[in-house]
């Protein structure tokens, strides 16, 4: 349905859009807030405020009267990301672990990309966002999870003993801090946890 409407010329605005495309009101809002219209120089929380000044039914177009002017707020940073992740289930910029990056340098939470320059058996902290969360069957209990920041990925490994102690921390968090130690293994880099918390999202 974009595709079609966009053959006879780009759109020029949100109106032209929804014009044209007489998508569902929620779609456009999804849109507008993972970004897709930004290219017309209007802050997303501007857009959706016209969008809201529409009379619109699926279907069916009846735009009210010009727009009268409002002075909004913009989204900040991390409005604007939480949205796309909500939306899209990924930033579509910058990543979620950015805009905690001071507060976990406050509390020496290295990035993945700074564990190969450390010590075998270094105790470190790191962070990041849960993207894998697995215990095999064959594992004897372990658990393996994968958290993703702004540089990479790290692998942690969990024991038993220490899953069950923080299984509600790691099962139920977005953004986990985790505190453990380095092992190095034929060139493959992995944190033994030792302890976790919930970075609050």
């Amino acid at each position: 349905m974009l595709e079609e409407a966009r053959s006879d010329g780009p759109y020029y605005s949100l109106r032209d859009f929804c014009l044209r495309t007489r998508l569902a009101r929620r779609s456009i809002e999804n849109l507008i807030m993972v970004g897709a219209m930004d290219c017309w120089g209007k802050a997303r929380r501007e857009l959706l405020w016209e969008l809201g000044t529409f009379r619109y039914n699926e279907g069916e177009m009846d735009l009210s009267p010009p727009l009268e002017e409002i002075d909004l707020p913009q989204l900040s940073l991390a409005e604007e990301i939480r949205a796309e992740y909500g939306i899209l289930g990924l930033p579509v910029d910058d990543q979620l672990m950015a805009l905690y990056r001071p507060e976990l340098e406050r509390l020496s939470v290295l990035r993945s990309a700074e564990l190969e320059g450390r010590r075998n058996g270094e105790k470190v902290r790191v962070a990041g966002l849960v993207v894998v969360l697995q215990r095999p069957p064959t594992a004897k209990g372990f658990v393996f999870i994968t958290l993703e920041d702004e540089e990479g990925l790290v692998n942690v490994i969990v024991r038993p003993d220490v899953y069950e102690r923080y299984y509600r921390t790691m099962r139920n968090s977005l953004l986990l801090l985790v505190e453990g130690t380095i092992q190095k293994q034929q060139g493959i880099l992995n944190i033994l946890a030792q302890g976790a918390a919930t970075i609050a999202s």
